[in-house]
């Protein structure tokens, strides 16, 4: 769904910005794996019980219903046959059938168990969405975001320096503002920047959505961050305080994604995609 919004605000091919996104996300997906273990080592966590390859099997099989919810979602939006949030709708009801049916763990008093314990993280979610929507709608209507980047952009005319006051600016926006709302926003007023510098569009596209991404898990908005802490009935603060290695990890393979733009380029371009 955000790679559909970056392409549409700036011309650019869906398919390919997909693609371009598919080594980033497994280099960004490893070195947070990476970081998440160096923690467990570190504070010894325990370890689990190991399975040899007979069991492995048998827990496989025994979850292949289950990871048919994966793929649907996975597979229905990037082929384009529905949005993110009909995928997760449509995912709801399979798993239900699922659960029902197959493995017959559910029932409608289970159910009803579930929906009552899903409203208290669903008022909260909806709570802050809201109040981010308004909030965005708000600095919007009062031009801030145009505002800032004209305000960033005319310090320097090195291209170098732009992308860092660029990544800055999203950085800092994205902590006040939705991921979404932000794309729709900045994608027509930064592109032509962008574009002037002589960045590649793809390359450039992939940094919004990486950068502005980092805005879903920063406080005050922070739209998943809060979500996850309610799913955890964990308190923010502590969250926050977890995270932090997280973010550095994160922001260093932000840094070498913009310092190599062949790494988003690489696939397309093997795959004879025009980047």
């Amino acid at each position: 769904m955000i790679f559909y919004v970056v392409a549409a605000g700036s011309g650019l091919s869906i398919s390919t910005m997909f693609i371009c996104g598919y080594l980033p996300g497994f280099l960004l997906t490893a070195a947070l794996m990476l970081c998440s273990y160096i923690i467990a080592v570190k504070k010894k966590y325990p370890i689990s019980e190991k399975k040899n390859w007979k069991e492995n099997i048998v827990i496989v099989r025994e979850a292949l219903l289950g990871l048919v919810t994966i793929l649907i979602v996975a597979v229905g939006i990037v082929a384009g046959v529905f949005t993110a949030t009909e995928a997760g709708a449509i995912a709801a009801v399979y798993a239900f059938i699922v659960t029902t049916f197959f493995y017959k763990t559910m029932n409608m008093r289970k159910l009803m168990v579930c929906l009552l314990k899903s409203l208290k993280t669903l008022g909260t979610i909806m709570a802050i969405i809201a109040t981010s929507s308004a909030f965005s709608y708000c600095l919007a209507y009062l031009k801030v975001p145009s505002m800032v980047a004209n305000a960033l952009l005319s310090v320097s005319s090195s291209p170098a320096i732009g992308m860092l006051l660029m990544i800055i600016m999203m950085i800092i926006l994205g902590c006040f503002m939705d991921m979404g709302i932000l794309l729709i926003l900045l994608t027509p007023i930064l592109y032509p920047v962008a574009m002037s510098f002589g960045f590649n569009p793809y390359h450039f596209g992939l940094i919004m959505v990486l950068t502005l991404g980092l805005g879903l898990l920063t406080p005050p908005v922070g739209t998943s961050l809060w979500a996850g802490c309610a799913i955890a009935h964990m308190p923010i603060e502590k969250v926050i305080k977890g995270f932090l290695p997280f973010y550095l990890t994160y922001l260093t393979v932000l840094v070498l994604i913009v310092v190599f733009p062949i790494i988003a380029l690489a696939l397309p371009m093997s795959l004879g995609y025009a980047v």
